[in-house]
């Protein structure tokens, strides 16, 4: 139920619920249903489960349509027993006691069943997959991008219906660190304000393990502009500053230094060497981060710079595409897209040419930007040897926020043409993909870097991106997921501090 969609009427559409401080519906209005999606699978394979336990608390009537059905004979009041399948499964809610109403909806499959009685709240399978890592950066989890969250009041419960909307609940996110005995990494919204900062760091350091590394980013790619952060940093730093072209990233720099200082001379004072504090740039953006860096407007108001508010690395990304995601625009190399798609009709789809490509740039030297390319791991070494200059300027580490392929299409001029779609996802699925991890990881490494952690560990292949590492969460295995297991295994930990 936690993963379950809003509130809709799907029979008649009359808007508006009437709900408790929670979410829970509490009356309909006439010829009002309350519906909700609690699971679609992205497949037939890769469905883990397909009976479910629904227990609940209240008065009214639940119904189940689409691809959920009620099993009557073995289901009793407060407890229904649902099949469901690999369509979209709607619990609804058809008449409700207002004095009573149905609350404390929990819907566990039936594999699982043993381990909720016995208290545990996450998916066995999710735990056992993660058990071997030693970060889990929470920004998705937290629905960091675009968060509209600024007061500590308007953060998500673990008593709240769902977390879709407004996120995991902190507190949630600090018990699967603390299972999985991981480091967590926390993404703090860019509206938030110093009590929520306070409050935030308060609860991380009463109730995480006291061994445990808290890392600590504001938000996520504030220099992206697909993304209200950043706009909002733009807005705010010109604001205050004045018509400066950098007063966004200013403004990054500033509010890092501000939430490190929140974790570090707050709540951590007294160990302050458990807080990590990073500050995101963008990779491929040499001298952006200046301004972030030494932040000299906020200098001139009478602070020290940036980074020398207990800002402990700089947050990059390992991402790679190698040109093979075609133009960027209408107004891109004409000949990108024709020449990727002749590669097409051979017999293996274009994927020699591909993995000639990512290894050593041969393949595409003809099109604008990649005549000196030279493969996916010179082009790592080439930004490692310039950041960890950088960065050793100003005393930063380096860890990577993000990383590994971004072979994708996801918001160029290509994102909806099929061939390029089944092209992309086929690369991401080839065996050969393995070995460019290796090369990068290793790159990274030998480059100065640090932690890395990879975006993203579960996700279903589609016109937007093959992000995950696995592709769904019962998938035993894939060429990512070995490529990173194995260096998990056999690299020992290298850098001070690292268990």
């Amino acid at each position: 139920m936690k993963q379950s969609r809003s509130w809709k009427d799907w029979d008649n559409s009359v808007e508006g619920f009437t709900v408790d401080e929670h979410g829970w519906v509490t009356e309909l209005k006439t010829n009002q249903t309350a519906g909700t999606v609690f699971y679609t699978p992205p497949s037939t394979q890769a469905m883990p489960f397909t009976r479910v336990i629904v227990m609940y608390e209240g008065q009214g009537e639940i119904q189940y349509s689409w691809s959920a059905s009620k099993v009557a004979a073995q289901s009793a009041p407060g407890r229904d027993v649902v099949n469901v399948g690999s369509g979209s499964n709607l619990l609804k809610i058809v008449s409700v006691d207002s004095s009573d109403y149905l609350r404390n909806i929990r819907i566990i499959p039936e594999r699982y069943l043993d381990a909720y009685e016995a208290g545990e709240i996450f998916n066995p399978d999710f735990v056992a997959s993660l058990t071997e890592f030693n970060t889990v950066r929470f920004m998705d989890w937290m629905k960091t991008n675009n968060d509209p969250e600024s007061v500590w009041a308007e953060r998500s419960l673990p008593e709240d219906r769902t977390w879709t909307a407004g996120g995991v609940p902190l507190e949630v996110m600090i018990q699967l660190a603390n299972t999985l005995d991981a480091n967590p990494w926390f993404n703090i919204p860019h509206l938030a304000d110093e009590t929520y900062i306070t409050n935030f760091a308060t609860m991380v350091k009463q109730q995480l393990a006291d061994h445990l590394t808290v890392y600590v980013e504001h938000s996520n790619e504030v220099w992206n502009w697909g993304y209200e952060q950043a706009q909002y940093a733009n807005t705010t730093g010109r604001a205050r500053w004045g018509e400066v072209g950098n007063a966004f990233m200013q403004w990054h720099g500033m509010r890092t230094a501000q939430i490190c200082d929140g974790f570090k001379l707050g709540p951590f004072t007294d160990e302050t060497s458990r807080v990590k504090c990073v500050l995101g740039v963008q990779t491929g953006y040499h001298g952006l981060q200046n301004g972030a860096v030494e932040c000299p407007l906020w200098v001139a108001e009478g602070n020290q710079p940036c980074y020398t508010h207990g800002i402990d690395y700089l947050g990059l990304t390992t991402y790679f595409s190698a040109g093979l995601i075609g133009p960027r625009s209408a107004s891109s190399d004409p000949n990108h897209e024709p020449t990727l798609r002749a590669w097409f009709e051979e017999s293996d789809g274009g994927l020699d040419k591909a993995f000639a490509q990512m290894s050593s740039g041969t393949e595409l030297r003809t099109i604008e930007g990649l005549e000196d390319y030279q493969g996916v791991a010179v082009k790592t070494q080439q930004e490692m040897a310039y950041w960890s200059s950088y960065a050793e300027e100003f005393g930063l580490g380096l860890v990577a926020y993000e990383g590994g392929q971004h072979i994708s299409a996801n918001g160029l001029l290509m994102q909806d043409d099929q061939d390029f779609i089944d092209f992309h996802i086929a690369i991401n699925r080839d065996p050969r993909i393995t070995d460019i991890y290796r090369q990068v990881f290793q790159a990274w490494k030998n480059g100065g870097g640090e932690l890395h952690v990879y975006f993203v560990d579960f996700s279903t292949p589609s016109k937007w991106g093959s992000w995950g590492a696995l592709e769904y969460l019962m998938q035993e295995s894939s060429p990512k997921w070995d490529a990173i297991l194995e260096f998990n295994r056999n690299e020992p930990c290298w850098w001070l501090g690292c268990p």
